[in-house]
Formats: C-alpha cells, structure tokens, sequence
C-alpha cells in the first residue's frame, strides 16, 4: 500500500511540474499576444531570455541608449537623450494584459517595434533590432503620455 502511494506521489509531482513548466512557455504569448505576430521565431526566445537574465539583458544593449527619460518634457528635457548603463534598471517581464495595458508589435522582420499602452495613452517604447550577434534593444522611451489615442 506504501509503495503504490509512494508511485501516485511522485506521478502527481511529474505531472504537477510538467505543467507548470507548460504555463511558463506559453505565459509571453498569453501575457503580450501580440508578440505571436513576429515573424522571427527567434524573438520570442530573445525576449524571454532578455526579461530574466540581467547579464543577458546588459550584453544585448549597446549603451548609451537612445531614447526618452520617464516622464519626457517637450519643453524642457533633451530630445537627444541617452540612458546610460550605470543608470539602467533591468526591464523584467510583465503581464501587460492582466494590468490593463494593450501591447502592439510592429514588425520589419530585423527591427522590432514594442508599444505598451494603457487605457489613457500612456506607455513606453521599446525598438529591437537583429543583427549577426542576434537580437538586442536598439531604442527605449520610458512611460511617457503617447499623443491622442485614435479614438
């Protein structure tokens, strides 16, 4: 009796893992299912992998990286600004959808164009690109009031 509730066991966990290792593979594209649209099947392992690994994410930015502080001010701020990588804080993966913001993908098969909104058209922008080293974050504009929604 022991030893087939020992088997029922350790059959439960396997399938308990299993399936939790399922829900991470397909959490990107229930999270952001825009992203399913990209054309290159190598974004996606791109992404993930840049959204978990700080070290991956560092090497894969060529800084100083062009783009928009949080917050930007036609009036006052640079429109040439750069973030810098003493200053950058690592971008981690997000469940856009559950924290009701849209996510849009523009895609020109080697660049990559991410737009993350909320319902007041508020958001940020984030470009990649790929080259012969692979895919890597070209251009950032931080939560910044995108314009007048289209509406």
């Amino acid at each position: 009796m022991r030893i087939v509730l020992f088997v029922l066991m350790i059959v439960a966990a396997v399938s308990c893992k299993q399936s939790a290792e399922a829900e991470i593979e397909t959490d990107i594209r229930v999270s952001n299912p825009g992203i399913a649209h990209v054309s290159d099947p190598d974004f996606i392992d791109f992404y993930q992998k840049f959204h978990s690994d700080s070290l991956f994410q560092m090497s894969r930015i060529d800084f100083p990286l062009k783009g928009l502080p949080i917050f930007f001010d036609p009036q006052t701020d640079d429109p040439n600004y750069f973030h810098q990588k003493e200053d950058w804080r690592m971008h981690k993966e997000v469940n856009y959808t559950k924290a009701g913001y849209v996510t849009q993908y523009l895609d020109r098969i080697i660049v990559v164009e991410e737009r993350i909104i909320d319902d007041e058209n508020y958001g940020m922008i984030r470009r990649f690109y790929k080259d012969v080293d692979g895919w890597k974050m070209i251009y950032f504009a931080a939560f910044n009031f995108m314009g007048k929604s289209a509406e």
